[in-house]
């Protein structure tokens, strides 16, 4: 029977080392039971412990915990669907001399607080959800469209050249090269701002409370100290955030799979 060599403990310090999928896992999995063995041990008393933890889910269970995050999931993904629209869009519409003051104009919004146009939002978008899926959509747009922006601009010259000599239109450059060109980085954006939108939930549905959601409970166990539940919170939506992750992974190797980072 073949058996499993393990790695000499210094390849996992080694730098470049060429790591197996066991291999990798394995070391995760030392990392995890130490950090764990950590939490346990040397935390302060006011922190809960795993096992305080693991046994939040159960209660969490009982209070709908599966509905919210339910509510919470299809919000987020319809904030991606619309933002990745939008984004394209206008970082697809930027080769267009009369858009790019537009689409760079959009990517400036970064650096303001939704604080600073919440009446605004408020006003345009009555509904409750609506306002939600606004503060999400224009979170996630501005930081989307900044990183197609970078990699439209990162398009190498010869590339326009190469389809100039197949006899391509201009309109059928900017297809070939610069739509389908960046189709696997667009996907990079797609995960990033995916996470992005998870980090940016809490903080909506705790300022729009309507719907409910998975934020309004994270939101309440934290100001009622109930830390068990909050740490178990987190962890729900890190699982989910991660699957989620894998997917659009999944989703790039059906449609990108030229792409040599998978």
């Amino acid at each position: 029977m073949a058996t499993t060599k393990l790695p000499e403990a210094g390849l996992w310090l080694k730098p470049n080392a060429k790591l197996t999928v066991q291999q990798f896992w394995l070391g995760a999995g030392f990392l995890a039971a130490v950090f764990i063995c950590w939490w346990a041990a040397f935390t302060p008393e006011i922190i809960p412990s795993p096992l305080d933890v693991a046994a939040a889910f159960p209660k969490l269970l009982e209070n709908n915990v599966l509905g919210e995050l339910s509510t919470s999931f299809f919000l987020n993904l319809e904030a991606l669907v619309l933002s990745t629209i939008v984004s394209l869009g206008l970082a697809y519409a930027s080769v267009v001399g009369l858009s790019k003051p537009i689409s760079l104009s959009a990517t400036k919004l970064r650096f303001i607080s939704p604080i600073g146009y919440s009446f605004l939002l408020s006003v345009l978008f009555p509904s409750d959800h609506g306002l939600k899926l606004a503060y999400m959509v224009i979170g996630i747009s501005v930081f989307f469209t900044a990183g197609m922006l970078d990699a439209i601009a990162a398009i190498p010259p010869h590339k326009y050249d190469h389809a100039r000599t197949l006899r391509k239109t201009e309109w059928q450059v900017v297809y070939y090269v610069v739509v389908r060109g960046t189709l696997a980085q667009a996907f990079d954006c797609i995960r990033g701002n995916a996470a992005m939108g998870w980090a940016m939930l809490t903080m909506v549905e705790s300022l729009v409370r309507a719907e409910g959601g998975i934020g309004v409970m994270l939101y309440d166990q934290t100001h009622h100290l109930y830390l068990a539940e909050s740490y178990a919170l987190v962890l729900i939506v890190l699982a989910v955030g991660v699957l989620q992750d894998y997917g659009i992974v999944a989703l790039k190797r059906i449609v990108a799979p030229y792409d040599a980072k998978l």
